[in-house]
């Protein structure tokens, strides 16, 4: 229960036609009355201060506050009911939460663990990608700014609150509190939706611990360390951790949305039934301290998933049992995935293509191939089986094919001897080059919206080429190891296979981030933070980079050994596939590793390449030397 001081001398007993009974909470901008509105509801009503009345700063601030919050879900903060002047003071009315801060709680009864603390992680993160989905970055997510309502947690307070795009664009000050502050907050840059995540993890290592995860002596000592020590996340057990490590990243950009960390934890069941919700009670008129009224029901879109808010409604669903109390049940299997050959073979009979990429040419789809036997990159027309063009090159592999613009025209380009050379095939059987590393070096070929650029792994370091230009563009990063395998996720950041068989994530002109899981080879999906990587021993794995690099699920080969080739795709009905070769053609479910099915069993795969052939997703495979087609639109039957 809130503890209610009785009112002093002096302070108002009726505000804007509301009855105030006591004071709840006294800050430096405001007090918070428990008042009642005319039909004996309970409802917070915050008032600023009288000493700052002539403040027009202070008085701004404190109507923006009531302008935010009206933008922000009310399942998840206090619906606010009205804002005005009264006396000239400005006053805001909101729903009412009958319970403490996060902050009293723990004082008062010690470290939240187990359901309790799952469902703060949950309801907390619903608030903030509610609170970010209304385009608001909070700017002081803490302990006392959540408050533990009797239908679950609600986030308060935004009166440092502001629009996304004014965060990023106005004069920044630090405001905050030390400890919950992100690195950047406190460094004086604008705060960003990143930063709120920083102040969540924050936040529920303080619920799960009891205290402050960079706690210090004094204040200046708490700043040093979230500049620059890691967090104590000792007495924090389980995924949550992985979850609240991510989240704890000193680089911005390293750290997941608020939408991604509740889709991780929501996953963690596996149960996505549905829930019937109770019926909503008839309409009433309710008040605050910042919160909500239980009973409440209200639909609420979370990755898909209809879910229903009412505080335990919507934590019931995703971490309780059924609506009969039966045991929790996993989802059933998805069904089988549809795998269709389309068209016929292509390539040489005797050839060997161990690099294929899939591009377009004169607008029609081909296939380059680089043929270790003939020492030749040759273009295939799919569709007719014809060869369109062909170029040799010296008699070591080359690698890193891939198709890209430049200069308007379309090119393949490929990495040899420590050069990037690329070739018009549409032209006479030319290639140019320039030299982008002293070593053989890997290359993959990205474009950030300025045209096409090599990123060239290049022994221990990282560097950027503009391919028109043939000038680095960026200075080089380092990693630690030789880098062995390169993959853009299209994020901004870099994902790199290290010969110490550790995958690492780097970011352009930050500093690397630690090796983290085991990975040979590394392969991300666009669009999302799924990375597929070989294992040393005949298995891969796939990881969220974003989630502290958390496992999701690993496979191994059909037949003990090295997979082929792997790859990450996503099929024209929407499933997150993982591609192996080696031993057959197989898929799994990218997220669970489920099998999804089997093509050509025990038959000798090689490199396969991801691309759109006729109109639909499709993969490439090399087959014993010739090339074919199989379409990733899916389905639910599985040709075996």
């Amino acid at each position: 229960m809130v503890r209610v001081r009785r009112l002093r001398t002096g302070e108002p007993s009726e505000v804007a036609g509301y009855r105030l009974s006591g004071v709840v909470g006294d800050g430096g901008q405001g007090v918070v009355y428990l008042g009642e509105d005319g039909d004996g509801e309970q409802v917070a009503v915050k008032v600023l201060h009288a000493r700052l009345v002539h403040d027009r700063r202070a008085v701004r601030r404190f109507l923006a506050e009531a302008r935010t919050a009206e933008k922000v879900a009310g399942f998840c903060t206090a619906r606010v009911i009205e804002a005005g002047l009264f006396d000239d003071r400005p006053y805001l009315v909101s729903e009412y939460v009958d319970g403490l801060s996060l902050q009293e709680t723990v004082a008062a009864k010690g470290p939240l663990s187990g359901g309790a603390l799952d469902r703060l992680a949950v309801g907390t993160a619903t608030a903030l990608a509610a609170i970010h989905d209304a385009q608001i970055v909070h700017r002081d997510f803490k302990p006392g700014n959540v408050l533990m309502g009797p239908d679950g947690p609600r986030v308060i307070d935004f009166g440092i609150a502001r629009d996304l795009d004014a965060a990023t664009t106005a004069t920044t000050s630090v405001v905050g509190t030390p400890g919950y502050m992100a690195p950047e907050q406190i460094a004086g840059e604008p705060a960003t939706s990143a930063s709120d995540l920083f102040s969540w993890a924050a936040t529920i290592g303080y619920a799960a611990t009891g205290r402050s995860l960079f706690r210090a002596d004094s204040i200046p000592a708490v700043m040093h360390r979230v500049l620059n020590a890691e967090p104590d996340l000792s007495g924090i057990g389980g995924p949550l951790r992985s979850l609240v490590a991510a989240c704890l990243s000193k680089d911005p950009a390293l750290r997941p949305s608020a939408q991604e960390v509740l889709d991780a934890l929501v996953r963690r069941t596996g149960d996505t039934r549905p829930l019937e919700p109770a019926p909503p009670p008839p309409p009433r008129r309710a008040g605050g301290r910042a919160g909500s009224r239980a009973g409440r029901v209200r639909p609420v879109a979370l990755g898909g998933l209809a879910l229903f808010a009412a505080g335990g409604v919507v934590l019931g669903l995703i971490w309780g049992q059924g609506p009969s109390g039966s045991a929790e049940q996993r989802p059933a299997a998805p069904p089988p995935f549809a795998i269709r050959q389309v068209g016929q073979d292509f390539g040489r009979a005797d050839g060997r293509p161990y690099q294929i990429v899939v591009g377009a040419l004169k607008g029609r789809t081909v296939v380059a191939a680089a043929d270790e036997g003939k020492h030749l990159v040759e273009v295939w027309d799919p569709a007719t089986g014809n060869r369109l063009a062909s170029l040799s090159f010296p008699g070591k592999k080359l690698n890193s094919l891939a198709f890209a613009q430049i200069e308007g025209k379309s090119a393949i380009v490929w990495m040899h001897d420590g050069k990037v050379w690329w070739w018009y095939p549409e032209g006479p059987a030319v290639a140019r080059s320039f030299v982008a590393c002293d070593v053989s070096g890997m290359m993959t070929v990205i474009d950030r919206g300025a045209g096409p650029e090599a990123l060239v792994g290049c022994g221990p370091a990282v560097r950027s080429w503009d391919l028109a230009g043939r000038t680095q563009v960026s200075a080089e990063q380092k990693v630690a190891g030789t880098v062995g395998s390169l993959s853009w996720p299209g994020d901004g950041s870099v994902l790199v296979a290290t010969d110490a068989r550790q995958l690492q994530r780097i970011t352009p002109g930050a500093a690397a981030g630690p090796a983290q899981p085991p990975g040979i080879d590394v392969d991300a999906l666009p669009g999302t933070s799924l990375v597929a990587a070989r294992q040393p021993e005949s298995g891969a794995a796939v990881y969220d980079y974003k989630l502290g690099w958390r496992l999701l699920c690993s496979v191994r080969s059909p037949d003990n050994r090295s997979f082929g080739d792997l790859a990450l795709a996503r099929s024209g009905d929407g499933r997150d596939l993982l591609v192996g070769t080696g031993a057959g053609i197989h898929l799994w479910d990218a997220h669970t590793c489920r099998p999804l099915g089997s093509l050509l069993p025990g038959r000798g795969t090689g490199t396969l390449a991801l691309g759109t052939v006729g109109g639909g997703r499709a993969m490439v495979v090399d087959i014993g030397g010739r090339m074919r087609v199989y379409s990733l639109e899916g389905g639910s039957s599985t040709n075996q």
